[in-house]
């Protein structure tokens, strides 16, 4: 068979959320056990029961409802007359031999004898239910054909049968705050009301019929809503010629259960899988008399596409068999509709809240709504469901109308449904449950007690008790996360036991003990009748968490500060809190010592933090030192504080005691850095004199010749001063007497000596230059020639004392004429020469 790749790993979404499910609160075990039950099946077998289910039908419904259950399931079977006798001990199905053997032991143990004791066998079940150590949902399955007749002798007897109703409205109290529904089915000419009270104040739901033939399909309804599987399919038939039923498995579905029910078994049921295949794994078929059921899950298998049963009728059957036909469907999505509550009766005009949980995550591409059938009119508008504390929740507001009202929320992906739950509920002009409890607080600290305040109003009037309403249980529920519950029940006595302040107003008040650590959940319960009809109301207060109410300590960082005169300072203090109460602390001073600016501070549950006060010293303080004693409050009363109060050593400066004491903690520092930056400043000088003395004062010496001749017309030199030689950045040359200097020329009637020298347009420091030349932007000095007085320069006729000298200049003095030739410009010269004689 070709396997479908989404629903395998649909499969493994599931198994992989399933083993990181967390531990969690009551709540979320509750969601747990919700799919598995634990069942007390309570079946009337009095003697009115041979006439109203001669054929014994009420055996072969409760052998079905069996059938039904899931291995998981539990179940135990009482059967009561006037005596309560124990047809099945209380046990988990676990497998199909052992359903035979529970089948088996009801054979032939139904038959009716004896009166009707409803308080024995509602006592019999309840202890039955309550000895259920294994997590699972509690129901009970009460059938009956009859209304209370323990002893038909005393029945005229003056109070007898008022005591024994009373009796039976405590069981189904005791029921309702075990949270235990009861579901009636009753058959034949009965009076409703007794199992209608019976289902309405313990949430669960009553049926009535007047065919013991309709049980079997009753049953398969109870199955459905408890196990919130969705309908595939509901049909009658003759069965005169063969038929076919068919039904599709899809990805999304992991199984599908059909009931048929007959007035004979003379029929043959052939089964057929997708494509023709025969029956596979994961299919059971069951036949008895009177009903066959089958089931066909894809759990271990996949399942997925059309499958088909075939009935058959046998040959030579004179009358054609009448069948009902039943189907339902398990989704792999799991929806549970946790409000409102099955069969729940709501008020009217007050909003409906609608949570549902989802027993795998929803995938992003599937949408959650839900849509409201009120008084058999479908809403054409859903309401979106969105994910809130793991529940997905919405609002229903239109509850305007008196009526019964159902919920459908639908799971779909791509236009397809995948999953569905519902619930179904009446709004009724019924007292609204209304608490001020959570107006004060969600945390309660261990071994304190609170006045909880409650009431019920109708059209915002609060009611007391009288001819409107009669109360018969107006509790709150305490419920801890081992499952153990404490009830305190409201007063409206005016007493101090109860915390009431007026009696007979309306306003009802109880005094909660909170003796337990731990998380509880809260919720109001009401039982009783409002104007005449009786009615079950619950209100949900939440969550709280009790705890013990641990210190804080309190602890300064620093122990000695300083501030400046007029300012402020920063007062580091360390906080911790160990408990699971946050806590708003306020700091103060004492007087004439200066104010603390931001004096409250907060701090979360078990959390631990540093803070920062600033502290303003008084204003007439200065140049002085002060111990600082810092008080702390706590808001909560009752919570203590270590390392109160707070010593901080404070001394206020003047501005420049303040700067000095400021700098002083940074002397060493400071010194240091001073140090290093001389020796940097230091290094820098000396290398831009290194830098200097290789780059620049090269480029400082006068380099070349300088030709001279007396006679004006030889073509030939008398001879050349040669000036690189020299490495000298100024040459001297004396004319006439023999002075100090370079070079010496003898010129008749001159006295006075010739300068040559470099130097920059703009020069800088030497460092400074030597910096410029490592980056190529230095100055480019020029040469330089002066004279002394009476000294001259002729320049092409033109007199001069002192002009740049450059390359082929001539000029004339002392008689002598004189050419200046650039070493450089030679060597260039020479290089340009000898390219263009390669060239040629």
């Amino acid at each position: 068979m070709r396997k479908n790749k989404k629903s395998w790993s649909l499969l493994l979404a599931i198994c992989l959320f399933a083993a990181h499910l967390p531990l969690a609160k009551v709540q979320a075990e509750e969601r747990v056990r919700l799919e598995n039950l634990a069942v007390s099946l309570v079946v009337d077998v009095s003697g009115s029961m041979g006439q109203t289910d001669p054929e014994g039908l009420r055996e072969t419904a409760a052998k079905m409802f069996i059938d039904l259950l899931s291995p998981e399931d539990a179940i135990g079977v009482i059967t009561f007359d006037e005596n309560v006798r124990t047809a099945v001990p209380f046990q988990k199905v676990e497998s199909t031999v052992n359903k035979n053997l529970m089948k088996n032991a009801l054979t032939g143990n139904l038959l009716p004898a004896g009166d009707t004791d409803y308080v024995k066998a509602m006592e019999t079940a309840l202890t039955q239910l309550e000895e259920v150590e294994n997590e699972a949902r509690k129901v009970i399955l009460f059938v009956t054909d009859g209304i209370p007749d323990p002893d038909p002798a005393r029945r005229e007897e003056p109070g007898y049968m008022e005591n024994y109703m009373n009796g039976l409205w405590n069981l189904t109290g005791r029921a309702a705050e075990e949270k235990i529904p009861i579901y009636t089915v009753g058959f034949g000419d009965i009076d409703p009301s007794i199992l209608e009270r019976m289902s309405l104040e313990t949430l669960g739901a009553a049926t009535m019929t007047e065919d013991p033939g309709t049980l079997a399909e009753v049953f398969f309804g109870i199955v459905e809503s408890l196990k919130n599987r969705s309908p595939l399919l509901e049909e009658e038939f003759v069965l005169s010629e063969e038929k076919t039923i068919s039904f599709e498995m899809d990805p999304y579905i992991s199984q599908t259960t059909l009931l048929l029910t007959q007035n004979t078994d003379n029929y043959q049921v052939d089964v057929t899988g997708p494509g023709g295949a025969g029956i596979t794994e994961g299919f059971a078929l069951y036949k008895e008399r009177g009903y066959t059921l089958l089931t066909l899950n894809q759990k271990e298998e996949e399942q997925v596409g059309t499958w088909s049963v075939k009935l058959t009728p046998a040959p030579g059957e004179t009358a054609a068999p009448t069948i009902k036909a039943f189907g339902s469907t398990d989704f792999f999505f799991k929806l549970w509709m946790e409000e409102p509550v099955m069969n729940a009766v709501h008020p009217m005009n007050e909003p409906l809240r609608l949570s549902v949980y989802s027993s795998t995550p929803i995938p992003d591409t599937a949408s959650l709504e839900a849509v409201v059938t009120k008084n058999g009119v479908r809403s054409r508008t859903p309401i979106g469901l969105t994910l809130e504390n793991d529940v997905y929740v919405g609002t229903f507001e239109d509850t305007k109308d008196h009526g019964f009202y159902e919920v459908e929320v639908l799971l779909k992906e791509e236009g397809k449904t995948i999953a569905t739950a519902g619930s179904a509920f009446t709004v009724k002009n019924v007292p609204v449950i209304t608490s001020d409890y959570f107006i004060v607080s969600a945390l309660e600290v261990l071994y304190s007690s609170r006045i909880v305040r409650s009431s019920l109003s109708s059209g915002g009037v609060d009611l007391v008790p009288g001819r409107d309403l009669l109360l018969e249980e107006y509790v709150l529920h305490l419920t801890f996360e081992d499952g153990s519950e404490v009830l305190y029940a409201f007063k409206d006595d005016g007493e101090e036991a109860s915390g009431d302040l007026r009696a007979g107003d309306g306003l009802y008040s109880t005094r909660v003990a909170f003796e337990k650590e731990g998380k509880v959940h809260l919720r109001i319960g009401f039982r009783g009748s409002y104007k005449g009809e009786p009615f079950v109301q619950e209100k949900e207060l939440g969550e709280v968490n009790i705890g013990v109410l641990k210190e804080i300590s309190v602890s300064s960082v620093s122990s000695e500060v300083s501030v400046k005169s007029g300012e402020s300072a920063l007062l580091e203090i360390l906080l911790k809190n160990d408990s699971i109460f946050p806590e708003t602390l306020t700091f103060s001073l004492e007087e004439g010592k200066g104010e603390i600016l931001n004096p409250t501070q907060e701090i979360g549950a078990q959390e631990e933090k540093r803070i920062s006060l600033r502290y303003k010293p008084h204003e007439n303080m200065k140049d002085e030192s002060v111990n600082l004693v810092i008080s702390v409050l706590a808001q909560r009363e009752n919570r203590s504080l270590t390392g109160t109060p707070i010593a901080v050593e404070v001394r206020v400066v003047s501005f420049l005691g303040g700067l000095l004491q400021n700098v002083s903690p940074y002397r060493s520092l400071l010194l240091s850095l001073l140090v290093v930056l001389l020796i940097a400043l230091l290094l820098f000088y000396l290398l831009g004199r290194i830098f200097y003395a290789v780059l620049v004062m090269p480029k400082y010496l006068v380099r070349g010749s300088l030709h001279y001749k007396k006679d004006r017309t030889s073509l030939e030199e008398e001879g050349a001063l040669h000036l690189s030689d020299k490495k000298k950045k100024e040459i001297i040359i004396s004319l006439g007497k023999e002075q100090e200097g370079d070079f010496y020329l003898p010129a008749k009637g001159s006295d006075y000596q010739m300068m040559l020298m470099k130097k920059a347009e703009d020069p800088s420091k030497k460092f400074i230059e030597g910096y410029k030349a490592l980056l190529g932007k230095e100055d480019t000095p020029r040469l330089r020639i002066q004279v002394t007085q009476p000294g001259v320069l002729s320049f092409d006729g033109t007199i001069l004392t002192r002009r740049m000298l450059y390359d082929g200049n001539v000029f004339e003095t002392a008689d002598y004429i004189f050419w200046y030739e650039e070493e450089e410009v030679k060597r260039k010269t020479k290089a340009k020469n000898l390219l263009k004689e390669s060239e040629k």
